[in-house]
């Protein structure tokens, strides 16, 4: 089955019992909510409108702070830059999750660790991301 997300783009829906996945442009849901850890609430990873809204306020913020639209440019990304792009944008998104229902975590320390985790990951990437020139990358030799 397949739906559209804010952005018209189709995006592929597989829902279980326990969580969706959606595959957007960027990156998945479901490499969203294994960030987001075993104990994240379970009512949000069964949601693909709160899941597909913070998506798209994920590709916003990579687009902003890169200043690099890459999202509508994305089939002509390079694998490798794509990857990177799928890693920040599934940490931003476990973010939020995260933050939805701290209590969900057996200590304050958890989610306060995997926060941390997640936020100096996707701030490295962005920050790599804003200096990126796909004409420098080099197969190796």
């Amino acid at each position: 089955m397949f739906n559209q997300n804010n952005s018209g783009a189709d995006c592929g829906i597989n829902k279980t019992k326990e969580s969706i996945n959606v595959s957007w442009k960027l990156c998945t849901s479901q490499a969203a909510i294994y960030k987001a850890g075993l104990n994240a609430n379970s009512a949000v990873k069964a949601s693909g409108s709160i899941l597909s809204e913070w998506s798209n306020e994920a590709e916003g913020q990579i687009v902003e702070r890169t200043r690099r639209n890459w999202v509508s440019g994305y089939a002509d990304v390079a694998s490798g830059a794509k990857t990177a792009l799928a890693d920040a944008c599934s940490d931003l998104i476990g973010m939020k999750i995260i933050n939805y229902d701290l209590d969900a975590y057996p200590s304050k320390s958890t989610p306060q660790t995997m926060l941390n985790v997640l936020a100096d990951n996707s701030s490295k990437i962005i920050s790599d991301l804003k200096d990126f020139n796909s004409n420098e990358i080099k197969d190796p030799s």
